[in-house]
């Protein structure tokens, strides 16, 4: 199918934020029509097909059978018309932000140098979009209403000008907030509790930096993890946010819920795969 490439067993790990994640059937549509055309043909083979929606896709160390669907191009996008900029939902933020500035537009303060992607900082409410386009089923629509299954494409703001000093004057605002602690980001081992933030608590137990393996919790950022070596296990990082709940829950007396999904199978003690939660 032209416009689309498939990539047999490739490791979740090289697309996922914590840099770990077992082999998937792996799909990159690039444009919209192949998009749509991959979800019916996959509908009709009665294979199982997710959206990848950002870099947040956790899949355990045995691999998924699911066929894993990432927009390309469509979704990288960034076009500014007379009334609105529209920006591919999966471009990083950091980049978004950083374009808005440099034409003077408002709107994207909040993001300058944040992790994740524009889709990221839509479903967590960062940004107020105008509109809305994502992959509903088997069509491409336009609206204001995001649900959890819905593929984002294309996030559409009013222009607003602004002088590019006022931007990015704001923007270090932000930065110099967020730096020490963190508010959660898009990869995030811990939700936020009802007050404060889990990397606030995380801090408060002396989390920054402690390692596991190859991973480690980020020194400024603590509700954040590095895979330093690159050889850390979606197992690994389990046990590092389970050491975390249980470090928080003796020092603070705060309980602190997962903010991971992992899918996917287990890798057995015998180098088999195990079962895994769906």
């Amino acid at each position: 199918m032209e416009g689309l490439s498939v990539r047999h067993r490739e490791p979740m790990a090289v697309h996922c934020v914590w840099r770990v994640g077992g082999p998937v059937l792996y799909l990159v549509a690039e444009t919209e029509q192949a998009a749509k055309e991959c979800v019916t043909l996959c509908s009709k083979a009665k294979l199982r097909l997710r959206p990848f929606d950002g870099p947040n896709a956790l899949v355990r160390d045995g691999g998924d059978d699911l066929a894993w669907l990432r927009i390309g191009s469509p979704a990288m996008g960034f076009e500014v018309d007379e009334e609105k900029v529209h920006i591919g939902a999966q471009l990083p933020a950091a980049v978004a932000a950083r374009r808005m500035a440099a034409l003077g537009l408002s709107g994207l303060e909040a993001l300058t140098g944040q992790a994740g992607t524009v889709a990221d900082a839509v479903r967590s409410g960062q940004v107020q979009s105008e509109t809305l386009r994502c992959m509903r089923g088997r069509r491409v629509s336009v609206g204001e209403k995001l649900g959890e299954n819905h593929h984002l494409l294309v996030v559409s703001l009013p222009v607003v000008t602004s002088t590019v000093g006022a931007v990015q004057g704001a923007g270090r605002g932000v930065v110099a907030k967020r730096r020490g602690v963190g508010p959660g980001l898009p990869g995030m081992l811990l939700q936020n509790p009802k007050r404060g933030t889990a990397a606030e608590r995380m801090a408060e137990s002396g989390l920054c930096g402690v390692r596991l393996r190859g991973l480690q919790i980020g020194l400024y950022e603590p509700n954040q993890v590095i895979n330093r070596s690159g050889e850390g296990t979606v197992q690994d990082l389990l046990l590092l946010l389970k050491l975390s709940q249980d470090r928080v829950r003796a020092r603070t007396g705060v309980v602190l819920d997962s903010a991971l999904t992992p899918r996917g199978r287990n890798v057995s003690s015998t180098g088999g795969r195990g079962r895994g939660r769906r």
